[in-house]
């Protein structure tokens, strides 16, 4: 407003000298910025952005950046509701085992030839040394189907799993007389060893009216 009034004041001659002034300084001015604009590009390479490109393009950024921690949150919970079912049967399986109290017989049925080793293999396992247990069960010569079974517990409470699963596979081959308590373990120990699709195939042959059906039930419905 100073300007104008200043403007104003002024006589005919005065003013176009003055506009003519003010017309040369703003396209001076204009080209100044526009030259130091173009240098700044040209050695700096910086540029300016419009405020609406600007906006636009952090709006976006905050959108990305939301979306993905949305999806990460989401596949957080998900990881931690799979692994905290895998979790519940794992201990649960555990607790199932041990839980039990293991003695073997001390006796073997239908073999006369008491072995060294098979004697110290049954020692060892009664005094809870499974992996003593098991080194001397494996060492037995010619293996019954109670050394296999044996063998295969001492390898599972030894949290040897591959080795249980081995010696639970013998055991079937030479017939059914541990078929209840072999369909049990091998199902535990298919699971503490991950293989939670095998276990379930081993949890549902283990049939109502069966040792431990109803603790079975339970592992497959945690599963």
């Amino acid at each position: 407003m100073k300007r104008i009034d200043n403007i104003l004041s002024t006589d005919a001659s005065k003013l176009q000298d003055q506009l003519f002034k003010s017309i040369i300084k703003d396209k001076n001015d204009a080209e100044f910025r526009q030259k130091w604009i173009q240098v700044l590009y040209d050695k700096h390479g910086v540029s300016k952005k419009p405020a609406s490109k600007i906006k636009s393009i952090f709006g976006i950024h905050m959108i990305r950046m939301i979306a993905a921690a949305v999806i990460g949150i989401g596949l957080f919970a998900i990881a931690t509701i799979y692994l905290t079912n895998i979790n519940k049967a794992e201990h649960l399986a555990e607790a199932y085992i041990y839980e039990q109290v293991y003695i073997h017989p001390g006796s073997v049925k239908g073999v006369e030839d008491a072995t060294i080793n098979r004697i110290l293999a049954i020692k060892a396992f009664n005094n809870q040394d499974y992996k003593t247990a098991a080194q001397y069960f494996s060492a037995i010569d010619t293996p019954t189907q109670q050394d296999a079974y044996y063998n295969g517990l001492s390898f599972l409470l030894n949290k040897e799993y591959a080795e249980a699963l081995t010696q639970f596979a013998v055991v079937q081959e030479q017939g059914d007389r541990y078929q209840q308590e072999i369909n049990w373990y091998m199902a535990l120990t298919l699971l503490l060893d991950g293989q939670n699709t095998a276990a379930v195939k081993a949890l549902q042959k283990i049939k109502e009216g069966e040792w431990n059906y109803t603790e079975a039930q339970k592992l497959l419905k945690s599963i």
